[in-house]
C-alpha cells in the first residue's frame, strides 16, 4: 500500500487515509523468540509462528502449530512454560510516546495489548474436536 499511495512509512499512510487512531505498546525488553532448527519460532505470547511469503511478494507471520492444543487439564494450562511474563515489557515511555502522538494532532489513542491471535486462539487451535 506504502508503494501505491507513493508514501515511505505507516504513518504516512494512515495521515493519507484520515485515520484518527494510533496505537502505542509498551516497549517488549525481553529475550528474543526462541528460533527453533525449522526455522520457526516461540514469540513472546508463547505462539508458534513461520514466516510465510505469498506471491505478491508479502512475507507475513501464520501458526506452525498450537502449543496448547493437546492439553486436557486446567493444570496442563497453568504449567506451560509459554506464558508471556509481564517483566518483559516496560511501559515507563507510554507517557511520552501518547504526548509525542498528540503533539500537533489529537488522536484516538489506544493501548495494544494481547489480540486474540496472541492469545488463547494462537496456543489452542481455534477449533476444538
Amino acid at each position: 500500500m506504502r508503494q501505491r499511495l507513493g508514501v515511505e512509512t505507516d504513518e504516512e499512510v494512515l495521515c493519507l487515509l484520515g485515520v484518527d487512531c494510533r496505537l502505542v505498546a509498551p516497549d517488549y525488553v525481553g529475550p528474543a523468540p526462541r528460533v527453533q532448527p525449522d526455522g520457526t519460532y516461540f514469540d513472546a505470547w508463547g505462539t508458534h509462528r513461520r514466516k510465510v511469503s505469498n506471491s505478491f511478494g508479502s512475507i507475513y507471520d501464520e501458526y506452525a502449530s498450537f502449543p496448547l492444543a493437546g492439553a486436557q487439564t486446567a493444570a496442563e494450562v497453568e504449567t506451560w512454560d509459554g506464558w508471556a511474563i509481564p517483566e518483559h515489557w516496560d511501559a515507563s515511555t507510554l507517557k511520552d510516546k501518547i504526548l509525542a502522538l498528540n503533539h500537533e494532532t489529537e488522536y484516538h489513542v489506544r493501548y495494544e495489548v494481547a489480540a486474540f491471535s496472541s492469545g488463547r486462539g494462537a496456543c489452542t487451535g481455534l477449533t476444538v474436536s
